[in-house]
């Protein structure tokens, strides 16, 4: 389906015809002024992911009233644009600029002291099988 405007001036638009400013959204769901200045505006390159952007789309329409499925409707329609303005790799994947953690953050410390406990129990069955008591 073929819209007459783009998905950030409908936003700005109802927004504003509902009487409701810019800084109670950016309050009420806690996304930066930057952020909800480039919704409206349509720089969809400012978020980076198509992730975050359709969180703060969703938010963004539940705090001014609207259908959020008919928001995403609308995005949905004017994708290929959104995404073809989202920055890219080599690869030509949208590219996510907040990194996720590694699993060997989040693993680094219980896999150490496993290893030093599997060590120690090595170094003490060694320990106990030469010099036991006949």
């Amino acid at each position: 389906m073929a819209y007459d405007e783009k998905l950030g001036d409908f936003l700005r638009r109802e927004r504003e015809s509902r009487g409701i400013d810019i800084e109670t959204v950016a309050e009420k769901t806690k996304i930066s002024m930057a952020n909800l200045r480039a919704l409206e505006q349509g720089s969809w390159s400012v978020f980076g992911s198509e992730f975050f952007l359709k969180g703060f789309l969703r938010q963004y329409a539940r705090v001014i009233g609207l259908d959020e499925g008919a928001v995403m409707e609308r995005y949905h329609a004017e994708r290929p644009s959104v995404l073809a303005s989202l920055p890219h790799s080599e690869e030509g994947e949208s590219r996510m600029i907040m990194q996720e953690p590694a699993a060997s953050c989040i693993f680094r410390v219980p896999l150490f002291f496993l290893g030093a406990a599997t060590l120690l129990a090595i170094v003490l069955g060694i320990w106990y099988w030469f010099f036991r008591t006949p």
